[in-house]
């Protein structure tokens, strides 16, 4: 009869087994997980891994140069075109020209 007992006994223990080993394989596997970001305009990588944790920054060498002179009024130029292109966004209604 122990024999008889043990053979019926093994499938629910490996099952048992099975079942808390899955969280054990899934916490590793998360553990592992890692996601990179890149800035529109390729300025500034980061990779972030498990529980959100910075594991890289890349700055590109243009990311701390200084400004040339045409960059600002390029900046102003470009504001200046949205403003006039989307009036409601900016100012929460349209604007009207009278001649």
């Amino acid at each position: 009869m122990g024999a008889e007992l043990r053979t019926s006994l093994e499938e629910p223990m490996e099952d048992h087994s099975r079942q808390v080993e899955r969280p054990k394989v899934m916490r590793r596997a998360l553990d592992r997980v890692s996601t990179t970001a890149t800035r529109r305009d390729g300025l500034l990588t980061a990779v972030v891994g498990p529980r959100g944790l910075v594991q890289d920054v890349r700055l590109d060498p243009n990311a701390c140069r200084r400004p040339t002179p045409s960059e600002p009024s390029r900046r102003m130029a470009a504001k200046n075109y949205q403003q006039a292109e989307h009036p409601r966004a900016i100012h929460g209604h349209a604007s009207t020209m009278r001649m």
